[in-house]
């Protein structure tokens, strides 16, 4: 999502609204005013899997099968997970990071190679997996990993079988191993999913939030609820590194909520939302209910003074005076 253009959209939307309920015309969207379309610390959702274009890290057949994606820095690129859980290390394989690079190296090997590709298409049907097909997570869209290790974990039982192909295949044939030895157990598989539960309330909401919509009213209400259910998901975490990126994406969740409150765009459309009016004010900010109040008297006010001056007589026309004094 373009949040320039997006918050241009919102601004006129919200225009638009307070149009409809008072009659006054705020023209916040000439104002240039700067509102929030975003989801904290991640990238925004702009393409489908189908639009993707690949780069070229481990997107061929021939690629070199020496390398190990353990063993390299910027495998994941943007990956909010990676960006959130920090200083990974070969020795620390069994870290989320270490996994996620594990899980997304394996299905970009089988996506890159057109007889892997089929020998998965073949084995899901034998196995019988309805599944979803696979798509590589490329670049730094984190939606796209998001779907990719989705459809990995709901495919899983099929690239284990791959796996032990290649291993088997190795053994009598020799060469190197497609999968440079990778494994991926079924913990680690419950890892992913963990992870993907946590990451899929960020993925709808950025999918929420994108487009054509009037949202801006919204804003406010979306933001505490990701705040509490990150809380919540913090209650119950045990896994070190998982908490480390729940905390994170929990300041950038409240950096952003902080932002949204500073915008009177954002504001006064919480307040026109029938759902919320100042009710949400003053159960979630007290303190922002005053302020929010008084520009919503002002826009009453404002209106109340346009109506009261059609009220009044129109004066009469000039020829008309002229005739009643003679």
């Amino acid at each position: 999502m373009d949040s320039g253009s997006n918050n241009f959209t919102i601004a006129t939307e919200i225009d638009q609204l307070i149009l409809k309920k008072t009659g006054v015309d705020l023209n916040l969207a000439g104002s240039h005013i700067s509102i929030l379309g975003f989801v904290p610390g991640l990238s925004a959702v702009t393409e489908e899997s189908h639009e993707v274009e690949p780069n070229k890290k481990y997107v061929t057949e021939d690629v070199d099968l020496g390398n190990n994606p353990l063993e390299a820095d910027d495998f994941n690129n943007d990956d909010p997970a990676d960006l959130l859980i920090e200083d990974q290390t070969q020795e620390n394989t069994n870290s989320i990071g270490g996994i996620l690079k594990k899980v997304d190296f394996i299905i970009q090997r089988i996506t890159s190679s057109a007889a892997k590709r089929f020998e998965y298409t073949t084995w899901s049907e034998n196995l019988e997996i309805n599944g979803p097909s696979l798509i590589a997570g490329y670049g730094i869209r984190w939606n796209i990993k998001f779907q990719s290790r989705e459809r990995g974990y709901k495919g899983q039982m099929v690239i284990a079988k791959l796996l032990e192909l290649e291993k088997h295949r190795q053994k009598h044939e020799g060469g190197p191993n497609y999968f440079s030895n990778l494994d991926i157990t079924l913990s680690e598989w419950e890892v992913v999913n963990q992870l993907n539960e946590t990451l899929s309330e960020f993925y709808f909401l950025t999918k929420k939030m994108e487009g054509d919509y009037s949202l801006g009213c919204l804003i406010i209400s979306e933001y505490q609820c990701m705040k509490a259910f990150i809380n919540n998901k913090l209650t119950t975490a045990k896994d070190p590194d998982l908490q480390a990126m729940l905390r994170k994406m929990l300041t950038k969740t409240t950096t952003y909520l902080d932002k949204a409150l500073t915008c009177d765009v954002i504001l006064i459309a919480t307040a026109l939302n029938p759902c919320f009016c100042l009710s949400i004010f003053q159960a979630w900010f007290p303190s922002y209910y005053t302020y929010t109040e008084e520009p919503l008297r002002s826009v009453f006010n404002s209106k109340k003074a346009e109506i009261e001056a059609t009220k009044e007589p129109a004066p009469a026309p000039e020829k008309q005076k002229k005739d009643k004094s003679g």
